[in-house]
């Protein structure tokens, strides 16, 4: 993402106050309010004063670096640019009331029963089976060597990232033998396979790759969401299969959403070139979109694609079904609806998958179109109504 200028600051500002933002940059102001609130997150042992104060400094301190105005302002143009900023610093002031309203909503809000439910976001999770057998949960596992596997040392390195190293491609071996890495619902986990390729899954995802890949295509299977960095070898393909889609790559990065649940299966492509089902080739910025019976090309929203991978939420018009989809996998909930009509309802913008599950669903709850509470583990979703 790259950095936001004054100018663009200024601009975006104008049109959200005027309400004529499009959705690509509805997702743009919602990454710098974001970008702008980060540090306004309070521990709990601050009061309402101390962080509206904070919120209000962090404000001003935003317009003062946008008013460096020249030395000399001569003529109507000089006002024209002191006016320019002085409009900027008061739609950035009215965007201080609204983050106080963000940071400290009304308690009344959100529905009780969900602040009291403590549903946490997820965290690093998985749980790895080996060929022969043996389970280790990566999450409680020790740093240092877990096994012998294959040829293959595996390790857990600091930070939890775990590592197959040792024997080179198709070394001692002429076929595969496939361990299975898990990882549960509010989980994540990052691998480095043998070839030095490295991993990142998301939540309810589970990938099968060998310890030491044998033969001359490097193949694994996935079902779920990975995001890949593909280290090159020319002389064996990287071959990625899930339910509706066989990837070949050389050595590339690129996102797969292939989870069961949802209508399609999405790779999108970062860097490189890969080619799906042996025929759709794609360039970066684009993605093959599959439904088990035609894959179309289309271009890529690549930020939202790898949005999770870099610990955040991003929706780009996308219906309630298919984020509440992405809330259950990573939160740990279910879900369900009052009536089927919620589900069609579209939503923009982004926030950070560390915030607290009630923080998210007030924010959902802002639109004044859907309501939320909780009956045991079950999100229940209905039509908006002020649960006061």
């Amino acid at each position: 993402m790259h950095p936001f200028s004054q100018e663009e600051i200024e601009l975006l500002s104008r049109k959200y106050k005027e309400g004529t933002l499009t959705v690509e940059e509805r997702i743009r102001f919602t990454q710098w309010y974001a970008q702008l609130t980060t540090t306004l997150e309070h521990s709990g042992a601050e009061n309402t004063a101390d962080i509206k104060e904070r919120i209000f400094k962090n404000t001003y301190a935003a317009i003062h670096a946008g008013e460096q105005l020249p030395q000399q302002v001569n003529g109507p143009k000089g006002l024209l640019v002191r006016y320019r900023y002085v409009t900027a610093a008061a739609v950035l002031l009215l965007l201080a009331v609204a983050v106080v309203y963000y940071i400290i909503p009304p308690k009344t809000d959100v529905d009780a029963a969900l602040v009291k439910a403590h549903v946490m976001p997820g965290s690093d999770k998985a749980i790895l089976t080996l060929a022969n057998g043996k389970v280790i949960d990566l999450t409680t596992a020790p740093e240092g060597e877990l096994a012998i596997d294959n040829n293959a040392v595996v390790k857990k390195q600091k930070g939890g990232e775990v590592h197959f190293s040792g024997t080179g491609q198709g070394a001692g071996t002429t076929a595969n033998v496939y361990n299975t890495i898990h990882i549960p619902k509010g989980g994540q986990w990052k691998l480095v396979l043998n070839d030095g390729t490295k991993v990142w899954l998301n939540a309810a995802t589970s990938l099968k790759f060998p310890a030491a890949f044998a033969g001359k295509n490097r193949e694994i299977f996935l079902e779920g969401e990975g995001y890949f960095e593909v280290a090159e070898n020319v002389a064996h393909p990287f071959i990625v299969h899930t339910g509706h889609q066989t990837i070949e790559v050389l050595g590339t990065h690129f996102n797969v959403n292939a989870y069961t649940e949802e209508s399609n299966t999405q790779t999108t492509l970062l860097e490189g070139s890969v080619r799906i089902n042996g025929s759709a080739l794609l360039t970066p910025g684009q993605k093959g979109v599959s439904n088990g019976y035609a894959l179309e090309v289309q271009n890529a929203d690549v930020e939202q694609a790898v949005a999770w991978k870099e610990g955040n939420f991003m929706f780009n018009g996308e219906d309630l079904a298919g984020i509440m989809r992405q809330i259950s996998r990573w939160y740990k909930v279910d879900v369900r609806f009052q009536s089927p009509e919620l589900k069609e309802i579209t939503f923009s913008g982004s926030i950070s998958r560390s915030v607290p599950f009630d923080k998210l669903i007030h924010r959902l709850s802002l639109t004044k179109e859907v309501s939320f509470t909780i009956e045991n583990n079950t999100i229940i979703v209905q039509p908006y109504h002020n649960p006061r």
